[in-house]
């Protein structure tokens, strides 16, 4: 029986990871690849726009998570053990030639964890890792334990609080209760992963890392992003973009291009 996770979707991708339209298939790269993670509650959508943007630089693929988008009644994965167990085998054949790992805000935290993984696991690394949006999780501080409790308006006043949700996001209540369950699911994941990931005593990856940040994020400080580097022995850069929390969407065109510049430079 073939289930949700293990469907074959179109362009040879999986339930789990989608190639944008004109990727080639898993075992025969002619581009970089670059993997891409959205942002908490957000999926493979967030970045339709990135193969046009990056043309012949790397073959975009955007991993999407279960419980949003296409994938809205598959169960969420809310422990972060759990989810490499999940994707990675999945992942793995994208994996067969340069690669870059992107992830804003949630994502980030998830490629991070991802690479650490592969480097312990398959001993390979990606040529570059790009974090957007996104504290190191030794810097974070815990949501509370009672994530899964709380009411939904309880739940949104907090997201709010913390500049966690879109104008839109906000504008649009009826949007935003289809998307509570994949962002309560994300933000477990974040508390799984701020316990398992303390800061490390030494550099657990050596490749090169490219740092993102918006000027006017009201959550996340640009010092709190470039200690990231905490994490690799390579080379380590911030880059500070016009913006709040939203930058990857609201300065699209220009992220895309800072993360064609690093593809570049890497994956000659």
């Amino acid at each position: 029986m073939t289930t949700t996770s293990d469907r074959t979707m179109p362009g040879g991708g999986s339930a789990w990871v989608l190639p944008a339209p004109g990727v080639a298939p898993a075992g025969r790269p002619l581009r970089p690849r670059l993997i891409c993670f959205a942002y908490a509650g957000r999926g493979a959508s967030v970045f339709q726009a990135w193969q046009g943007l990056l043309g012949d630089t790397a073959d975009v693929c955007s991993v999407q998570l279960p419980a949003r988008e296409e994938r809205l009644h598959d169960a969420p994965v809310t422990e972060v053990a759990a989810l490499r167990q999940e994707l990675l085998p999945r992942l793995r054949p994208w994996l067969d030639g340069p690669f870059v790992l992107f992830g804003h805000c949630m994502g980030a935290l998830l490629a991070a964890d991802l690479a650490v993984a592969l480097r312990a696991d398959d001993g390979i690394e990606p040529d570059a890792l790009i974090l957007s949006g996104a504290a190191p999780p030794w810097q974070q501080e815990s949501l509370g334990d009672d994530l899964g409790a709380m009411t939904d308006g309880e739940f949104i006043r907090g997201l709010r609080k913390a500049g966690a949700l879109t104008a839109r996001q906000i504008a649009e209540p009826a949007a935003l209760a289809l998307m509570l369950p994949a962002i309560r699911a994300d933000y477990q994941l974040f508390e799984s992963t701020r316990r398992q990931r303390p800061r490390p005593s030494v550099p657990p990856l050596r490749c090169p890392m490219s740092l993102f940040a918006g000027d006017a994020d009201a959550a996340i400080l640009p010092e709190q992003v470039r200690d990231w580097g905490a994490l690799s022995a390579g080379r380590s850069e911030l880059t500070v973009f016009a913006g709040d929390h939203f930058f990857l969407e609201t300065a699209a065109e220009l992220v895309a291009g800072r993360v064609g510049d690093e593809i570049r430079r890497v994956c000659r």
